[in-house]
């Protein structure tokens, strides 16, 4: 058994009670150094009201165990694919009133009880919970929802990469109720759902959040964001704007086509016959032609294109169509991200400005002024 990570505190003994119960990959620390009380729990419970022994119930457990643990409670948050939101509900409301008995009761290992409490719910008392709203549907149905999904976000994830520049109303950590984390469940929807997502979210009034990744994988975690990320908001912050979409090669091919055209156009000399305002309109378009052409030829990724190239897309009537799919070598390779993580350092203001610094270091100031522009106008 590993030693305690700080002393022999009540944190430390049930962690390690913990370690000893479940494998590393049912026992996941998404950041074990800054964060070493806070972790996911996966767990498969059998419901009382199934009769196959295979039918299980995924059930991961979001903990963050706080500094004055036990006098203050856990925060736990939980999800599953297999439960329907009432069904969510109502799991959840007896766990905080299991909470408030132990805080009463001053049981000090309290989370090895509350996670006993959420086994036998399933486990034992399963057929108290309201049925889902697809009535019929049996686990193996549900499972194969879950694949056909899974099939069509790899499918898109193939056919494009995609980044996202997005706004909150406001984003803090604590929750208006007792509950969850917030950057906490930022991270694990990003991290422990299945997806490859990278990005940074940006505490604050307003907050900011720039995932990428596969096309598909974009689109589920914004999903999950509106849905399981917003029951910790308060009604009136439930809502993220998307300021700014990125979409490769698409995108790659569009800019090239523009580029093209753009230098086309600005080498055509003004017809003798234009003057007066018709001239000066002529040579206000030039001008941005040519502006058009220098950005994209300074940029850090330039690169000449074939004279065969140039000379199909010069007489051509729309940009190049992606064809074929991406390897996740091609997805990596176009993000600016190594993980997804949340600055907050220095309090909200202060994880504005280092998030500024980032963007001006990658060059992305772009990305950055599109989520936070508004907050100045």
């Amino acid at each position: 058994m590993a030693d305690f990570v700080d002393g022999d505190d009540v944190r430390s003994i049930e962690l390690e009670l913990l370690r000893s119960m479940y494998d590393p990959s049912e026992l996941i620390f998404p950041d074990p150094i800054t964060q070493p009380y806070s972790f996911t729990l996966l767990t498969n419970p059998i419901p009382s009201t199934s009769s196959d022994s295979s039918q299980t119930i995924p059930l991961s457990t979001n903990i963050t165990l706080p500094q004055n643990y036990p006098e203050a409670p856990p925060s736990i948050y939980l999800t599953s694919p297999s439960l329907s939101t009432p069904q969510t509900t109502l799991l959840t409301s007896r766990l905080n009133a299991e909470v408030s008995a132990c805080l009463e009761d001053g049981n000090e290992m309290m989370l090895l009880q509350l996670l006993n409490f959420l086994q036998c719910q399933i486990e034992e008392n399963f057929e108290d919970y309201p049925k889902t709203v697809a009535k019929g549907l049996g686990q193996t149905a549900s499972q194969k929802l879950e694949s056909e999904k899974a099939s069509i976000i790899a499918a898109k994830n193939r056919s494009s990469f995609a980044r996202q520049w997005c706004s909150f109303v406001s984003l803090y950590k604590d929750s208006y109720i007792s509950g969850p984390n917030r950057f906490e469940v930022l991270t694990n929807l990003a991290k422990l759902r299945g997806l490859k997502i990278t990005g940074l979210a940006i505490s604050g009034k307003p907050g900011g959040i720039v995932i990428e990744g596969g096309k598909g994988d974009v689109e589920e975690y914004m999903r999950l964001i509106r849905t399981e990320f917003f029951e910790t908001l308060n009604p009136r912050g439930r809502k993220i704007t998307v300021r700014l979409e990125e979409e490769l090669p698409e995108d790659e091919h569009t800019e090239k086509f523009e580029y093209v055209q753009a230098k086309k156009r600005s080498e055509l000399p003004a017809d003798e016959t234009l003057k007066g305002a018709e001239l000066e309109r002529f040579l206000d378009s030039k001008r941005k032609d040519e502006t058009c052409v220098k950005e994209y030829e300074q940029r850090q990724n330039y690169a000449p294109i074939k004279d065969s190239e140039y000379q199909r897309l010069k007489f051509a009537e729309k940009a190049d169509e992606f064809e074929g799919e991406l390897t996740e070598e091609d997805i990596d390779r176009w993000r600016i991200f190594e993980d997804f993580r949340v600055e907050e350092s220095g309090g909200y203001e202060g994880s504005f400005q280092e998030a500024a610094k980032l963007f001006k270091e990658i060059d992305r100031m772009d990305g950055f002024n599109a989520m936070f522009s508004y907050r100045f106008s």
